[in-house]
């Protein structure tokens, strides 16, 4: 286990750095409302709104439950 550690490490802010460019480049290049991506839209949704927490929470649990369209119930939809 003490091995792992450095490359655990690097994989983590290698993730990280490639998470965050993704969230910039779609926050640069994509300006229509309803082709932004998740996080952005909660990110413009807080600068409209203000910053009410239990809407943010309510969002972020509904994109958990809906996840990218196809239920859980039924794998093959």
């Amino acid at each position: 286990m003490p091995l792992s550690r450095p490359g655990v490490i690097a994989l983590a802010i290698l993730e990280f750095m490639g998470k965050h460019g993704l969230f910039l480049r779609t926050l640069i290049m994509i300006k229509s409302e309803h082709l932004r991506t998740f996080p952005v839209g909660m990110l413009c949704f807080v600068s409209i709104y203000g910053r009410q927490a239990n809407l943010l929470i309510a969002g972020s649990v509904m994109r958990q439950i809906c996840g990218s369209g196809r239920s859980e119930m039924n794998p093959m939809q």
